[in-house]
C-alpha cells in the first residue's frame, strides 16, 4: 500500500476504460438504469445488463457492458479513482475523428477512403457546436463518475510535468507506445495500487514488472523504475510499490484477478 490513507486504496484508469465508462453512463443517463441511488446495486446492475442485451449492434453492446461493469466494480469498492489529464484530451481527439466519420459513412463514401482519412477532412467535417458538445460530454466524466458512487481524486497541477518525464525514463527501460508510457508514468506519479485499462500489452508490460517472478531482465526494470519513481515522490526506492494492472471484461471478469481483502470480495 503506498503512503496515503490506508483504508482507501487508488485505481488509475486508462483512455480505455474512461471511453467505456463515458458511454455507458451516457446510455445509462439517457434511459434511466444504473447506477440510479437504488439501495440493491446488484439487481439494478442486472436490469441494466438485460437492456443493454436487447441492441442490435454487437460492438456497442459490449462496449456498453465493459462500461456497466466498470463502473459497478468501482462504485462498489472502497476505492478512489484518478485518470491523467492527456487521457481527456485523446478522447476529445478521438470522438471528433469517431464523429468525422461517422458523416462520411452517412455520404457512402468509398471504402478505400478510411485508410487516407486525412486531419483536414476531420476539421472539415465536424461543426464547431459537434466540437463544444464532445468537449462538454469529456468535462462531465468527473461529475458522472462522483455521480455514479466512484470517489474521484483530483490530480496536482503539477503531475504532467512529473509524468512526461517519467514517460521518458520508462521508455529508456522498456518499449512503451507515447501514449501508454505516459499514462503508466501519470499512474506511478499518483502512486497508484492499481491499473484499470484495455490495453494487453500495457497491462502485461505493466504485470511483468509488478511481478518479474524471479525474471532477471524485468527485476531490474523494476528496481531502476522504483528509483525514478523515488526521485519525484522522495520516498525510499525500495519501499515504492508499483501498481499491478487489470482489464474488467464486458461479463465483470477481472483479468488478472485482484488479492481480496475479505470474504465480501472487496479489495
Amino acid at each position: 500500500m503506498n503512503d496515503r490513507n490506508a483504508l482507501q486504496k487508488l485505481a488509475f484508469l486508462d483512455t480505455n476504460t474512461l471511453h467505456y465508462i463515458g458511454i455507458y453512463l451516457e446510455y445509462a443517463k439517457e434511459n434511466d438504469l444504473f447506477p440510479r441511488g437504488a439501495n440493491d446495486a446488484a439487481k439494478e446492475k442486472e436490469a441494466a445488463a438485460e437492456n443493454v442485451n436487447n441492441l442490435a449492434e454487437v460492438d456497442l453492446k459490449k462496449s456498453l457492458k465493459r462500461g456497466l461493469e466498470t463502473v459497478y466494480f468501482l462504485s462498489t469498492q472502497d476505492v478512489q479513482v484518478e485518470y491523467a489529464p492527456v487521457s481527456e484530451l485523446e478522447l476529445l481527439t478521438g470522438k471528433t475523428k469517431g464523429k468525422a466519420i461517422m458523416s462520411a459513412a452517412k455520404e457512402g463514401v468509398p471504402d478505400r477512403m478510411w485508410s487516407r482519412f486525412h486531419e483536414d477532412e476531420i476539421r472539415e467535417r465536424v461543426a464547431s457546436t459537434d466540437l463544444a458538445d464532445i468537449k462538454d460530454k469529456v468535462d462531465r466524466l468527473t461529475s458522472m463518475l462522483e455521480e455514479s458512487g466512484v470517489a474521484v481524486k483530483t490530480s496536482r497541477s503539477d503531475q504532467t510535468s512529473e509524468a512526461l518525464e517519467l514517460a521518458k525514463g520508462i521508455n529508456g527501460l522498456v518499449y512503451m507506445a507515447a501514449m501508454d508510457s505516459i499514462i503508466y508514468a501519470s499512474a506511478l506519479v499518483a502512486q497508484a495500487d492499481f491499473l484499470f485499462t484495455a490495453d494487453g500489452y500495457l497491462k502485461e508490460t505493466a504485470n511483468y514488472i509488478h511481478s518479474p517472478n524471479g525474471e532477471s531482465r524485468y527485476e531490474e526494470m523494476r528496481r531502476k523504475l522504483q528509483q525514478l519513481v523515488s526521485q519525484i515522490t522522495l520516498g525510499n526506492a525500495d519501499a515504492i510499490e508499483l501498481p499491478s494492472a487489470h482489464t474488467i471484461t464486458a461479463d465483470g471478469t477481472l483479468k488478472p484477478n485482484l488479492s481480496v481483502s475479505g470474504a465480501d470480495g472487496s479489495l
